[in-house]
Formats: structure tokens, sequence, C-alpha cells
């Protein structure tokens, strides 16, 4: 909790006529009435709450410093201090009726932790005149913290805000000098005073360009090859003529650059103002195994790369798909899993390439020149492009040998891999669903949990898969060869089937002993029961907790039929970024909320069927409501979920964001006595 005990009391007797010692004896017994899962903190916000108390109203009269860390949704007028890093470039945007706004965000940090800030419009003039930058110590004064579009708290400047510069605040110690960057592998977008290094490819000449005001201006770009991938550098304006020296083959080393997403979705380097570059620099940087324009392993395949050659064997073919690019322009993709000796890799193709695969078998052996590489949501995906080379059983050519898949324990499978073996039990399923195509088909998924002995899953069948499994029941063995994995919503990994899956239904001489069909002690046998105060990050958990907190009122977002990741609307309908262009959307839930069990408190994150069975119901009727005007009802149903315990599943992971534990959520039951009876017994046994 944010505030102490003593601190939420004086704010409710500030409020309510109420005696300390009755208001004491309120919490104590509200303790008693959750059966003591919970603090006397998280009692507190709860009495708060049927007081009709704010506690976090009035932030302006808190003169007590504030830390980061201390910083919640909802607080208004907060001072704080601490230094700038990752400050985004200042973007002007149209707010109608010919008015301008601008914008730049970054991240503040201090000793307790970081938040994205953002500053705008005249607050924004400061990083123009380059008095705010990285590594910059400065003073936020009424300064209101919100919740963002990812759920967690940020720190925002507008119009009443001031900014000073204090000195000698011992923050800047904390602020370390970006390295060079030779691995362009996992290279993020709105990123400043970026440094990097690499080997000069494939240089543009020279253009010119005109400015929305008529003016002129130049632009160039070359291919910056790392240690691991290589990137795009586009250089601008006056910087041009520094780099007309530069050849390809040569070393460089250029500071000062920023990175900026493309209109495809590609991240790359671009040299502005304050650029600095060297040309066989002398630092030590080993360059030596580019894997550059050569014949690569799927195993060596592991950032972005601009041009390479692979082959493999067809393992996996995916169906064709229709989507519409931003320009409201049609598109084609298909996508095949290939495998070597050492890895398998999704490969896409786009438009014209996809007819020069029409033919195209599993077993077939596919060699692709000058292919280029993207990192997605499925890790490293190969791509085609107009002026790649496809060659299907290629003459004078052969694969060493594949070896046969073995199967794996659930605990044992990793993000991002394919051509996946496993034998479980279901042990939780869902009904089968139809959604719809862009080009009018009709596509079927099914989901399910499957569980051995070492852990639980979440599986998605599509397709024939789908149809496949769409009579199976709890307690059934299903054997699963050729799958392929993704991380979901919530962080965790999931298993997909598509149509190219071999499955087996309850298989002759397959058993699993070990793990019951019966739902809620399978589960608690693969999430054990733990303290909030005992979790530790990848733990899989199961942890019996109060709710004492629920965060933000937009609870309802517009998902992708097809891989759930959040639409956007356009003038030419929805579109999924993972997927183009879709003719619909489902809507799903994503509801955060404070667990406390008496040893502490956690953030605990509930997306689509656990947010519904806690809220008890669906989507749809949220969206609809919401779409009534009726955002006081829904605000109302999720505030009645304070002050209610249930048994909580799931996964724990250390949040950069919030630098703290927090528990997404696979499961959600509620409390039953005679259980919590036994498990209690079971663990004073165990301390004997």
């Amino acid at each position: 909790m944010s505030l102490s005990i003593d601190e939420v009391i004086n704010k409710i007797r500030a409020k309510v006529k109420i005696s300390k010692e009755e208001l004491l004896n309120k919490i104590r017994l509200k303790k008693s009435e959750l059966g003591g899962l919970i603090t006397d903190e998280g009692a507190a916000y709860i009495i708060a709450k049927e007081f009709g108390v704010n506690i976090f109203e009035d932030q302006n009269r808190i003169e007590h410093k504030l830390k980061i860390s201390d910083l919640i949704p909802g607080m208004n007028s907060v001072s704080i201090t601490g230094v700038i890093k990752d400050l985004t470039p200042v973007k002007v945007f149209d707010r109608g009726g010919g008015r301008k706004g601008a914008v730049a965000s970054g991240r503040i940090m201090d000793n307790s932790g970081e938040i994205r800030i953002v500053f705008w419009d005249e607050k924004t003039s400061p990083i123009k005149q380059g008095n705010i930058r990285d590594g910059k110590v400065i003073k936020v004064i009424r300064g209101y913290v919100k919740e963002g579009r990812d759920g967690r708290p940020e720190l925002n400047l507008g119009v009443r805000s001031e900014i000073l510069y204090p000195n000698d605040t011992g923050l800047e110690r904390l602020y370390s000098t970006p390295s060079i960057i030779t691995d362009f592998s996992q290279l993020e977008p709105g990123r400043t005073g970026l440094n990097a290094a690499g080997i000069v490819t494939r240089i543009s000449t020279p253009s010119t360009f005109t400015r929305p005001d008529g003016s002129e201006g130049q632009v160039m770009s070359f291919i910056l090859q790392g240690s691991k991938g290589s990137c795009r550098v586009v250089v601008w304006g006056d910087n041009v003529p520094l780099f007309e020296a530069v050849n390809e083959g040569n070393l460089i080393y250029i500071k000062n650059l920023s990175s900026r997403e493309n209109r495809n979705g590609e991240v790359e380097l671009h040299a502005s103002s304050g650029v600095e570059l060297e040309v066989n620099p002398d630092i030590e940087i080993d360059f030596s195994n580019i894997p550059e324009t050569r014949l690569l392993q799927i195993a060596e395949i592991t950032g972005r790369y601009f041009d390479i050659d692979v082959a493999g064997k067809v393992t996996s073919i995916f169906e064709e798909k229709e989507f519409n690019r931003s320009d409201g322009s049609p598109g084609r993709v298909q996508s095949i899993i290939i495998t070597d000796n050492t890895g398998s890799a999704r490969v896409s193709f786009w438009d014209d390439k996809i007819d020069e695969i029409s033919n195209l078998k599993i077993g077939d052996i596919i060699k692709i020149s000058h292919a280029y590489t993207k990192v997605d949501d499925f890790g490293v995906n190969i791509n085609t492009s107009a002026k790649s080379i496809i060659e299907i059983n290629p003459s004078n050519f052969t694969l060493p040998s594949l070896s046969e898949s073995v199967n794996r324990k659930i605990s044992e499978i990793t993000a991002d891999s394919f051509n996946i073996s496993v034998i479980g039990k279901i042990i939780q399923i869902y009904e089968l669903k139809e959604f719809n195509r862009t080009d009018g088909s009709t596509g079927k998924v099914l989901s399910m949990i499957l569980a051995d002995e070492t852990g639980s899953i979440r599986t998605v069948a599509w397709g024939k898969s789908a149809e496949l499994l769409a009579d199976l029941k709890v307690g059934d063995i299903v054997q699963i060869k050729g799958g392929y994995t993704k991380t979901g919503l919530n962080n965790n990994i999931e298993l997909h089937l598509g149509d190219s899956a071999i499955i087996s239904i309850n298989p002759l001489g397959v058993e699993l002993p070990s793990i019951s069909s019966d739902k809620p002690d399978s589960v608690a046998a693969i999430f054990p029961r733990k303290k909030i105060s005992e979790l530790q990050p990848q733990d899989k958990v199961e942890v019996i907790g109060t709710i004492v907190y629920v965060f933000g009122k937009s609870i309802v977002y517009p998902a992708c039929p097809s891989c759930f990741k959040k639409a956007s609307k356009t003038d030419t309908g929805w579109v999924c970024d993972n997927c183009g262009g879709i003719s619909e959307v489902n809507y799903r839930i994503i509801l955060s909320l404070t667990l406390d069990d008496g040893s502490g408190t956690i953030r605990a994150n509930l997306i689509g069927s656990s947010a519904e069975a806690i809220l008890g119901v669906s989507a749809e009727e949220i969206q609809n409501l919401i779409d009534e005007g009726k955002e006081v009802e829904v605000n109302a149903l999720t505030q009645s979920l304070i002050a209610k315990t249930y048994v909580f599943g799931g996964k724990v992971i250390f949040s950069d964001f919030s630098q703290d534990n927090e528990l997404n959520v696979t499961y959600i039951r509620s409390v039953e006595p005679e259980k919590e009876v036994k498990k209690l017994l079971e663990y004073f046994n165990g301390k004997d």
C-alpha cells in the first residue's frame, strides 16, 4: 500500500466524525470478517470506501516527500524529483478545430523506481530547447497521475505544472550513458541518445525532398550490420555530407542517434541533430562472424537481418490471409514453418510471392535467397520481398538429416518454438467458437488447458484441429505433434495447433496417472498454494486473497477474433497489427486488482475468461452498457468486487514498469471452506 495505516485513519477522521478507537475497532472487525486474510492497511482501505471517503483526493495537501513508488492513478498536484531517461522527440498533432498540440514522453526515476512521464503542449518547450534531455534531473510541481494505456500509472505535466532544475540531488548517478549498440535484434523505438557501431552495407544515394514549408532537404540511408542483426540508418539534412565519405565495408561508430518505427513496423536508427561519426574507430568489437548473405542455419537467425539465405524442410503450411494496408490497398500473406537440424522458423510470403509456393507440400525442401527478418509475436520471422528467390526441392541440394521430435514435458516448453510434441490431459476446455475472416470465410477456434505432472499450458486449436477436438472432455488425454508457441496477452506461453498438427485423442497405451481429471484438485497440484509475501518471479502458484482495490475504468477493449490482440478502428474498418484488416472484433475484458492475504499485497491481472468469471458478465454485456452511456453501472460492478475473497491461480512476473511482482491470473474460483481446512491441516502436519 502507498499510504500507512495512520495516514488512512487520519483521512477518514478528517471526513467522518468517529473516534480513533472506534475506527480501529471497525478495522479489527473487518479483518475478522475476512478471516484475517488481509493487512491492517487493506482493511482500512475497505472501511474508507464504506464511509465514502476517497483517500486519494486532495493530494495537493500531502506535503511529505513523495517517491515515484508512491504514485497511484488519481493523484493530483504531485511534486516529484527524478532523473530523465529514454526521452522521445516532441510530436505535434492536430487537436481538431485548427488547434495543434504537442507531446513528448520518457521515463523519470528516483531511488524508489521509475515511471513514464508525459509532457504536454508548452511543457515540451524545454525539450525542444535542449534544457531537458536524458540524464537531466528535474523537479515536477503540480503534476498529475493517471492510468496509462497499459493500465499502469504515468505522470503527466499539463498547463498548471511547473518544471524546476535542482542541483546536487545525487540522482544523477542513477543515469548511465547508453552503451554502444552492436546487437540490433532487440532494438526498440522511441529512444534517443543512442550510440551504435557496425559495418556499413548497401548505401543509398542521397536524394532531395521538399518539406511542408516549401524548403528542400536531403536524406540518405544505409544498412548497419552489427554483431547480431542489422538495422537501417536514415541520415537527414546537414548530416548527409558527414556520411558521404563512408564506404561499404567501413566499420563506423555513430553517437546520438534516435530510434523510430517506420510504416512497415520496422525499427530504424535516425541521424539528425547533434550526431557524431567515427570511421574505423579504435573500439574492441568482434564483427568476424557476421552472418550476412550466406546460407544460415535456423539457430543462427537470432535478430534483424536485411539480406540472408535460408533453407529447410516444410513442416506446416498455414492458410493465405487477405488484409488492407494503412493506405487502403489490399494485401496478401501466407506463412509456413520450415525446419533444419538446428531448429524451426516461421516464413511469411507476401502478395505475388504466394503464387510461387502454390504447389508447396509438407515435406518439401525450400531454399530462399535474399530474405529479411522481423521480430514479432512469434519471435524471429523470416520474410520474402520482391527480390527474394524461391527454390522448391532444388537439385544438387540436400539438408542434413532431421532428427524426429521428442515429446516434451509441459514445463520444458519455451516461447517462440515450433514443431512441438507433447502429451497431456485436458483439465479445462471451452466451447468451439466461429469467427469471420476479411474475405468473408468462417474460421473456428477452440481453447483448453492441457496438463501433465510438470505443469499446465493454455492450448489454442484452429481450423481442422479445432473441429477434431470439439468433442473433448475433461480428463481426456491428447498427444500432439507439430504445435507451436507464442506469448499470450498475459505474458504466459500458449501452445497453438494449426491444420497441419497431428493429434491423437486417448491414444492406446498412454496414461498420465498423476494428473487428476477433477479440475480444482489437478490445478492446485500444478499451482501450489503460497502466501503473497513468499512469491517469486516465474512461480506458478495459487493464492487466496481479498480484493482491496480495482484499477481503472476502461476494462473492455476490441480484440482480433483470431489472435486476441487489440484492434484499432480506421476509416476503412477494423485493423489488427498482427492479422491486418478484419471484418469484426470480439470484446475482451482486462481487469487489474490489488490482492491482500494478510502477509502482503500484489497486483493481479485478469484477462478474458478469468475476468468474466469474477465479474459474472461477458465482455459484450460490458460493452453494451458502455455504448448505452452506463459507465456508472460498469464502475459500480467493478467496485463491488472490493472486500471479496477468492482463490487465484496463475504465474508471477516481475514488472519492469512497477518494479514489483504481479500475478497474471489463469483461473479463479470461490473459497471452499472444507478444502481450505484440509489444506491447513496438510500445511501444519508438514511442519511437524
